[in-house]
């Protein structure tokens, strides 16, 4: 008990090797004192995180938009909304996404507009996080963007009790392995994929630390993480290829970091 609450105070309460080990010992603990009340040490205090599939299933969303936009002087709305992926970070109720799933393209009177979730002119606006595997809806507001990172910050307005994702204490490397989970072409009913891949290639780009995964970012998966083997956050999906030009893209994770602490 002492050696646990040791590394905890050294590692870090969300360190996936404590969890892993307080978890167990609270087993342990349990069944012990079903078969003896003298047993005296207490529980050992557990943070809530991302450790395996399906717990990256029910801790990372389908985030929608939706709301009628009018045009200046337009007697008519257009329906106009996005979709991608959100996955709760650094606590439950916080999600972490995409800027640009908060915007759409619309053709407006034969010109082509993009419209932001937060325009003048939206009526009927809705923001939600979807989760299959758990069955649960949220609504969601808006906390921080930054277009120049294409991040997002948004809130659950709620107490969801799902688990939560936390980053890396180092970059991954070239050709070492994780998952890409997101909700690609989603449609009610489907769970997250969860994509194996490796690192292909490490650069900066606009002064941000950036990596290439070996698989395929597709419409939908933006916003979603990308994490280690340990289903620790490695980076946020961001940019797909095509074979005419791009790059399987995520964010670093430290960029992600060094941005919500500042």
């Amino acid at each position: 008990w002492g050696k646990l609450l040791y590394v905890r105070m050294v590692r870090g309460k969300d360190d996936s090797i404590y969890t892993r080990l307080a978890e167990r010992y609270n087993r342990l603990r349990s069944l012990e004192l079903e078969s003896s009340s003298s047993f005296q040490y207490p529980s050992l205090p557990v943070e809530q995180i991302v450790r395996n599939v399906e717990d990256a299933r029910r801790s990372t969303f389908v985030i929608e938009w939706k709301g009628d936009y009018r045009a200046p002087d337009a007697t008519t709305t257009e329906m106009v909304g996005g979709q991608g992926t959100a996955f709760a970070y650094g606590r439950p109720a916080q999600l972490i996404s995409c800027n640009h799933v908060l915007l759409c393209t619309v053709q407006i009177a034969g010109a082509t507009v993009t419209i932001d979730y937060q325009s003048q002119g939206i009526t009927n606006l809705t923001l939600e996080a979807i989760n299959p595997s758990s069955n649960t809806t949220w609504p969601l507001k808006i906390v921080r963007r930054d277009p120049n990172r294409d991040l997002a910050v948004l809130e659950i307005v709620g107490e969801p009790r799902h688990r939560y994702f936390v980053g890396l204490d180092a970059p991954l490397h070239v050709n070492e392995g994780g998952y890409l989970v997101g909700y690609p072409n989603w449609t009610p009913g489907r769970s997250a994929n969860q994509d194996q891949a490796t690192i292909q290639n490490q650069f900066p780009r606009s002064g941000l630390d950036r990596f290439e995964i070996s698989t395929l970012i597709r419409q939908g998966h933006s916003g979603g993480p990308f994490v280690g083997k340990q289903f620790q956050l490695a980076g946020v999906a961001q940019q797909g290829a095509t074979q005419e030009g791009g790059n399987n893209e995520c964010l670093c994770v430290m960029e992600l970091n060094d941005w919500l602490t500042t």
